[in-house]
């Protein structure tokens, strides 16, 4: 068991604007193992992200005519927490589950600003400052691996739930993501065989939107070494998707901007077809010679 703690004094100052703040570091770990089959750790770490000078400065500027990003001078600096809980058992699978939490999490906030436009007269426009944001997520996996005279069978799900939050505007997104893998190789032929079942769903939020994708695949793998193993030959195939839509969807919320983009990701990979050689080169004999020279002293 370890543990560690310090303390750091952040403060902010502007022609306009002054601010104090403490912030707290923490780390610790703490393993346990009930026999030689069945171990525990739980970790808990912290980390600090300082804003850039671009994000602090006291002024903005128009990117288009109806667009204004600046800068925040109340922006405080980022803590991001993180806890993970780690059993295994048998050596051959184990459950993780973690929590990551920030208070003040740095993100771009779509508003509503009215003044003089770019081109003299007055009206409102849509101004992206960056604020501290709350974020919390919660998730879970679960992770074997066997393997039976020459096959190996790997997989892994994982489950992830997050929200994000600045004053009135929450979004939330959850979900799964993982893996399957077969693999086998014959020693006596140097023939290795891989089919894998992956699915590539990525989760994002944010608190005034979130990104969300969901793709899977299934590869086919075939390789076999020639030549005393220096030459190797592979190929590979992806198959069109089987159970998710893969597509990609990415939504904004706010009180002044609202939008939907959504395309298909699955068209990148599908009947892909991949040939692989390669070379692998012996190097010589590597010989060390020391010459050692001595001197008496008078």
């Amino acid at each position: 068991m370890n543990f560690s703690a310090s303390a750091e004094h952040v403060k902010t100052h502007t022609a306009s604007y002054e601010d104090k703040n403490m912030v707290y570091k923490f780390s610790g770990m703490f393993y346990h193992r009930w026999n030689k089959k069945i171990w525990m750790r739980l970790n808990y770490w912290c980390n600090t992200s300082y804003p850039q000078l671009d994000q602090v400065t006291e002024y903005g500027y128009f990117t288009d005519s109806l667009t204004w990003s600046g800068g925040n001078p109340a922006l405080r600096t980022q803590v991001y927490h993180s806890g993970r809980l780690w059993v295994d058992f048998f050596n051959l699978f184990n459950i993780q589950t973690g929590y990551n939490y920030s208070p003040n999490q740095f993100s771009n906030i779509i508003g509503r600003g009215e003044g003089t436009l770019p081109s003299g007269g007055n009206g409102v426009y849509i101004t992206y400052t960056p604020e501290n944001t709350l974020y919390k997520e919660f998730w879970a996996t679960i992770y074997f691996n066997q393997k039976i005279k020459d096959f190996r069978i790997s997989g892994i799900l994982k489950y992830q739930n997050m929200e994000a939050k600045f004053k009135r505007n929450k979004n939330t997104n959850q979900g799964f993501t993982g893996f399957l893998t077969s693999n086998y190789y014959n020693d006596k032929h140097f023939l290795s065989i891989q089919a894998t079942y992956q699915v590539f769903n990525g989760y994002q939020v944010r608190a005034q939107g979130k990104n969300t994708q969901k793709m899977g695949c299934l590869a086919f793998i075939l390789g076999k070494d020639f030549f005393h193993q220096r030459v190797n030959l592979s190929v590979q195939y992806v198959t069109p998707r089987l159970f998710l839509d893969g597509n990609s969807k990415s939504k904004t919320e706010s009180e002044v901007v609202s939008s939907y983009d959504f395309y298909d990701i699955n068209e990148t990979i599908r009947h892909s077809l991949m040939f692989t050689f390669s070379y692998r080169f012996h190097g010589g004999k590597s010989v060390r010679q020391y010459n050692r020279s001595m001197q008496e002293e008078k």
